[in-house]
């Protein structure tokens, strides 16, 4: 997969999900790549193959009935980046 090409989608989920959401993901060969921005509020970033982000889309609505995944701001890059507010953990510091 050219990682240039990929669609990126961030998402916040719990934490305890972050194994499951990974074996999901790698079950559908080629959909996308999950990478763990920050363990500890659980926030990912989901890159979607080129092409497949309607399957994407399908998936995750699916997802949705049994994880509370939640849309999270793109993250920017660079060292002084915080991470944002956390909708799963309301009235938490992340």
């Amino acid at each position: 997969m050219a990682d240039s090409h990929m669609s990126r989608r961030t998402y916040w989920i719990p934490s305890s999900d972050l194994a499951f959401l990974k074996f999901i993901l790698e079950g559908y060969d080629g959909l996308g790549i999950m990478t763990t921005l920050d363990p500890g509020p659980a926030l990912v970033q989901i890159s979607v193959a080129p092409g497949r982000e309607p399957e994407w889309a399908e998936l995750i609505e699916i997802l949705k009935q049994d994880i509370p995944i939640r849309p999270a701001p793109a993250r920017p890059h660079g060292p002084d980046v915080g991470i944002p507010s956390n909708p799963l953990r309301p009235g938490k510091p992340d």
